[in-house]
C-alpha cells in the first residue's frame, strides 16, 4: 500500500468517526474548578434554573462577569432547536 492511500485510509477513519457524533458535552456549571457549587453562587444558580425552565433549553456554561460596569451573568444556551443562544441577566437583586 502506498503512502498516498495509508494517508487517505487514516483521514477517512478519522473523518468518518466525527460523523459518528459529538461524545456529550460537559457543562462547565456542573464540574470542575469554575463549577457554580464551588463558587457558591446562589444567585447564578437561581438565573441558570430560570432561563431552563423559562426556555425549555440546556445550559451549556454560566457565569458571573462585568458588564458596562456592573455584575451580570452570562449564560450560553442550548436552545430545543439546537441553537446556541448567550443570554445576559444583571446581577443585582439576585
Amino acid at each position: 500500500m502506498k503512502i498516498s492511500q495509508l494517508i487517505r485510509a487514516a483521514l477517512l477513519s478519522a473523518l468518518l468517526a466525527g460523523l459518528a457524533g459529538p461524545a456529550p458535552a460537559e457543562s462547565p456549571h456542573d464540574r470542575g474548578p469554575e463549577s457554580r457549587q464551588e463558587s457558591g453562587d446562589a444567585g447564578l444558580d437561581r438565573a441558570v434554573a430560570e432561563i431552563e425552565q423559562r426556555t425549555g433549553g440546556r445550559v451549556l456554561s454560566a457565569r458571573r462577569v462585568e458588564r458596562d460596569g456592573r455584575s451580570a451573568y452570562r449564560i450560553k444556551l442550548l436552545t430545543r432547536d439546537g441553537h446556541v443562544r448567550v443570554i445576559w441577566q444583571d446581577a443585582a437583586g439576585r
